[in-house]
């Protein structure tokens, strides 16, 4: 086991993971309540000859590694949200679809539209904040560097423009359920923000014709389908999906739907 400098810590936890485990294959360390530590173990074939000449090694490429992820996350923590959202306009989402910023201004139509129809308890000021934000990370420097942070840098830069925990938390937590048993959002403002993004992902790809075989799902939407229904589920919504995907296909464009 090596020490780091704890200046590292300031990263997003999920970034220092991701650099230790997918980049170099080490392991990170915490303490016995979860917190990360400024530690990793790397693993070395062979015997222990020159092991302090190893260690130096792996700590320098470590530290470069590191030093690489805080320039693209202090370059985006200057940029404010509302740039990273313009540049939505020129992703494209789908040729028939638009751009990214047509999708998420169907997400908070529809996000609208859930609120005035789910019978729950939902804060829509929390939600309003986080609906316009939800692939704002997509251009940022940090995800086009790390794309399996998609989604989760977006908790820190709302944070960073000063948006409320939970409206933030809802950004971050916007794909889950990554998996059948995977987590749900932590609020039902998150949980109803997401059901909004899956509902217009199968909406949108069904309308086009681009519907899971029985071998091919390209799109996900068999995981998009089943996260929705559990999100309704488990966060007992009581909201008619018949409605609810109607009014999805209602926000398409013509040349979609």
């Amino acid at each position: 086991m090596a020490c780091y400098s704890q200046d590292f810590l300031k990263l997003p936890h999920e970034l220092v993971h991701l650099v230790m485990k997918k980049q170099l294959k080490f392991f990170t360390v915490a303490d016995a309540k979860g917190g990360l530590q400024p530690y990793f173990v790397g693993i070395r074939d062979g015997v222990s000859k020159g092991q302090r000449n190893v260690e130096e090694g792996f700590k320098n490429v470590l530290e470069a590694r590191f030093n690489d992820a805080f320039f693209f996350y202090n370059r985006d923590l200057a940029i404010p949200l509302a740039e990273f959202k313009a540049k939505l306009a020129a992703i494209t989402f789908q040729a028939k679809l638009g751009t990214m910023a047509d999708k998420t201004a169907r997400v908070e139509k529809l996000v609208a539209w859930l609120c005035g129809s789910c019978c729950a308890a939902i804060n829509k000021e929390e939600v309003a904040a986080a609906a316009p934000h939800v692939y704002s990370d997509l251009t940022s420097n940090l995800v086009r560097e790390f794309t399996e942070l998609q989604g989760v840098v977006g908790y820190y830069y709302a944070r960073n423009s000063g948006m409320s925990e939970k409206a933030s938390r809802a950004v971050g937590e916007f794909y889950r359920p990554m998996s059948a048993k995977s987590p749900l959002q932590s609020s039902k403002e998150g949980a109803l923000v997401s059901l909004a993004g899956k509902l217009d992902t199968l909406v949108s790809d069904f309308a086009l014709g681009q519907i899971p075989s029985g071998s091919e799902d390209p799109h996900g939407l068999r995981r998009a389908a089943l996260g929705a229904v559990r999100i309704v589920l488990e966060n007992n919504f009581r909201l008619n999906l018949r409605a609810a995907v109607s009014a999805a296909f209602a926000q398409l464009p013509p040349e979609a739907s």
